[in-house]
């Protein structure tokens, strides 16, 4: 007979199907094994369920309870241990979720707590052979989350050159939308650039008078008594400040950097515009 847990509850499988002869049947039925391996199967099918349950009821709290506990319930089933890691991890990112959403500045702290959890069930369903992109996915949308974008982009390779995600599309339409988060992450901030209080919120009326007020400050004619060094500093201001009203003094441009566009890729959409015939706006220019 059979040694190892996986065979046994293989066994079970096939007799709780009724595709195990009768002899064998019998066989499986007076040993004490069999009963335990029926008691872990049963207690498997419960969580389970619960978990199903959990989830429609979005409590993801008792998700990760459940799941901790369908880990003690077959700890030597690799692939058990796989799933519950994996259901767990979803769990903690979506209670991240609801955690950052909520009110609550204290629930909102917890969110990295949970984000961090969450990465680090993912790569134990990874670790014990989870052979879909799933965990992969989790873990980048974690760090993600957790602004931490270029490990984010790592992690979208490995999935893809380790092969659950050679051949998935949305894994590799994922990895463009994650190296366009890194562009995003490293871009100056034009709305902070002119001072502008209220952000991409802002009218187009306070983006001019931030420009004005910006533009009068760092004016070469108002640096008189500076450094050269406070000179040259300025004059890269007031140059910055003026590409930044350019950006968002245009409703076309404003739109493609409110949407993440860095300045390189937002010229070139307006050059391919231009040579489609589309055109652009014109930005405010001057006092």
């Amino acid at each position: 007979m059979p040694t190892h847990c996986t065979s046994w509850a293989r066994l079970i499988r096939l007799y709780n199907t009724c595709r195990l002869p009768c002899s064998a049947t019998l066989t499986v039925m007076r040993l004490p094994k069999y009963k335990s391996l029926r008691n872990i199967s049963k207690e498997c099918k419960r969580i389970q369920e619960e978990i199903k349950a959990a989830h429609s009821t979005r409590e993801y709290d008792r998700v990760v309870e459940l799941a901790s506990q369908g880990l003690q319930a077959d700890p030597e089933n690799k692939s058990h241990l796989a799933k519950m890691h994996l259901t767990r991890a979803k769990g903690y990112n979506n209670l991240a979720i609801k955690q950052r959403g909520t009110p609550s500045e204290e629930e909102k702290a917890k969110a990295p707590g949970s984000w961090q959890r969450c990465l680090q069930d993912a790569s134990k369903a990874i670790y014990y052979q989870d052979k879909s992109t799933n965990p992969y996915m989790l873990r980048a949308g974690a760090l993600q989350a957790l602004e931490r974008w270029e490990e984010a982009v790592l992690e979208i390779q490995e999935c893809i050159n380790q092969g659950p995600g050679r051949e998935d599309r949305s894994v590799h339409e994922k990895l463009a939308e994650a190296e366009f988060l890194v562009k995003k992450s490293k871009r100056v901030d034009l709305y902070a650039l002119l001072g502008v209080e209220y952000g991409s919120k802002a009218s187009e009326p306070e983006i001019k008078k931030a420009y004005k007020k910006a533009a009068m400050r760092l004016h070469p004619d108002k640096q008189g008594g500076k450094t050269d060094e406070e000179k040259a500093k300025a004059e890269e201001d007031f140059k910055q400040v003026g590409e930044a009203l350019e950006i968002l003094s245009d409703p076309y441009q404003r739109q493609l950097w409110d949407e993440g566009h860095d300045l390189e890729s937002i010229k070139q959409k307006v050059e391919m515009r231009k040579q489609r015939g589309g055109g652009h706006g014109h930005g405010f220019h001057g006092f």
